[in-house]
């Protein structure tokens, strides 16, 4: 059985932007920040904690559920593959592989890009992904479009 640190105990918060805080102050370590990324998981109910497993040698591993605050999604799109689609091939915060379908992205108020991975949760393109995304780019009558196989996906504005 995992020990279950809630979030209040953890004070752990993954901002919009995709970065770490705890108890209010950035986490600016490179590596815990990779780190946590990675350990992202999701239990049944629907929240989110980081993963850790201590192994023991001659003992059960000790498995640790650590919960934090998401303040919009906990994945962020960091690399997009062209050469493979539809739908779009991504790559996680998490590392893990998954895919978009062009059809579900859509843009917030200011103009972040989010897309439904095939799990059903929901990711939003980092900037990076967004300048891999841009030679595909086209302005659809003022809105911006994704022009993939020879079909335009509008990026319309999400629903708040």
């Amino acid at each position: 059985m995992a020990r279950r640190v809630s979030k209040e105990e953890s004070k752990l918060r993954l901002s919009a932007e995709g970065r770490w805080y705890h108890d209010g102050e950035l986490a600016t370590h490179d590596g815990v920040s990779r780190f946590f990324h990675r350990q992202i998981r999701k239990d049944e109910a629907g929240d989110f904690f980081l993963y850790n497993a201590f192994p023991s040698p001659g003992k059960e591993t000790l498995e640790e559920h650590v919960y934090f605050d998401v303040e919009d999604v906990a994945y962020f799109v960091e690399h997009v593959d062209l050469a493979a689609r539809p739908p779009l091939a991504v790559t996680l915060n998490t590392t893990a592989a998954d895919r978009i379908d062009p059809a579900t992205l859509r843009s917030d108020e200011e103009s972040r890009v989010y897309g439904r991975l095939v799990s059903g949760d929901e990711a939003r393109l980092t900037r990076h992904a967004m300048v891999q995304l841009e030679p595909q780019l086209v302005d659809d009558d003022g809105v911006p479009a994704l022009l993939l196989d020879g079909g335009r996906h509008r990026i319309e504005k999400r629903a708040e």
